[in-house]
């Protein structure tokens, strides 16, 4: 009988290390990347367990980064919920990775005599913002083709990342004519607008996915845009943009970028730069090669992914919520309070 509950005590405590088996890689990665005692790593076990738990991403096809950083996300919050001791605690189910990296958005419709309908969303890790498109229904095709064609001097080719915000974020869309809207104050259909509401932002890290995915408004075949998107290195406020921003400071400087090369949606090479905060550098990851950069390089970049880092005044606030002693210890060794700009540190 002993032997019988030993066994099954094993069996139980080798369920739990395969339930957090994306965590654990994880951990291992960073662990050896930061011990300087290789110079390239493998992920093959993370590997193994991502094509275990997720067959979309079996074999050695190109693989979407947005897709894969969206999965280990889910994955971890899915790992601490439902095995981390304090999670288990809590009456609500929230990981750390909802509570660092997640945000949250609500759809609203309001009618002409001002009644508003909002409708809350889910909790969501990355922010995906469409790239507008730098072709015309009336030069950027040729009717001959279902290849969408590039205009040779398109009007405008590059934006900003303000521009993207404020197109997703702020844009509102009419409900009127057939399509009016049936207020249930009003009790009768009458015209509208409706939009997007942004009700709270990342604690610590913001992930911004720039949308490269159209159609052509004429051929209906989907193309990759390819037009420049700059964006700033540092200092992204983002708290005129939510809903209610209160007293609170949401300002992000930017830490780190995933690139995809290549003009159509299922080919090409994605390659990353990430920011060093102990030596103020930038690094290009390119498979096994890694080399230092400059910023402007970064900023010339087809960015795919942005990954921005939340400014601090109050340094306390990030372990308030779990209380996270080990946490809190780490943060008191920073010398250099992180509310500051790089050029000030």
């Amino acid at each position: 009988v002993e032997e019988e509950e030993e066994e099954r005590g094993d069996q139980g405590a080798e369920d739990e290390k395969k339930q957090a088996m994306i965590s654990a890689c994880l951990t291992e990665i960073f662990k050896t990347i930061w011990s300087g005692k290789r110079l390239v790593f493998t992920p093959d076990d993370l590997l193994d367990i991502a094509w275990e738990r997720a067959p979309q991403f079996r074999g050695f096809k190109q693989q979407d980064a947005q897709e894969f950083l969206l999965f280990l996300l889910n994955q971890m919050e899915t790992e601490y919920v439902k095995n981390h001791p304090k999670a288990l605690k809590r009456k609500k189910k929230t990981g750390i990775c909802n509570y660092y990296f997640g945000h949250k958005m609500s759809t609203f419709v309001t009618c002409e005599n001002q009644h508003k309908s909002e409708t809350l969303g889910t909790d969501s890790m990355m922010l995906s913002l469409s790239v507008k498109s730098a072709l015309s229904p009336e030069e950027g095709a040729d009717s001959s083709s279902t290849r969408p064609r590039r205009r040779r001097k398109a009007a405008n080719t590059r934006f900003t990342l303000k521009e993207c915000l404020d197109s997703t974020l702020k844009a509102t869309d009419s409900l009127d004519g057939s399509n009016k809207y049936a207020c249930e104050k009003c009790q009768k259909k009458v015209a509208a607008t409706r939009g997007m509401a942004l009700k709270s932002l990342p604690k610590q890290c913001l992930i911004i996915h720039l949308n490269r995915s159209e159609i052509h408004p004429t051929s209906f075949v989907f193309f990759k845009n390819q037009s420049h998107v700059s964006f700033p290195l540092e200092g992204l406020d983002m708290t005129h943009y939510l809903d209610d921003p209160g007293d609170t400071k949401y300002v992000y400087d930017l830490v780190g970028v995933v690139n995809h090369h290549g003009r159509g949606l299922n080919q090409g090479h994605f390659t990353a730069y990430g920011y060093n905060e102990d030596q103020g550098t930038w690094f290009c990851f390119n498979d096994r090669k890694v080399t230092v950069v400059a910023a402007n390089e970064v900023a010339r970049s087809q960015a795919y992914l942005l990954l921005y880092e939340r400014r601090w005044k109050d340094l306390e606030l990030l372990g308030d919520q779990y209380g996270e002693a080990s946490l809190m210890k780490q943060l008191s060794t920073i010398k250099t309070p992180i509310s500051t700009p790089r050029k000030e540190r």
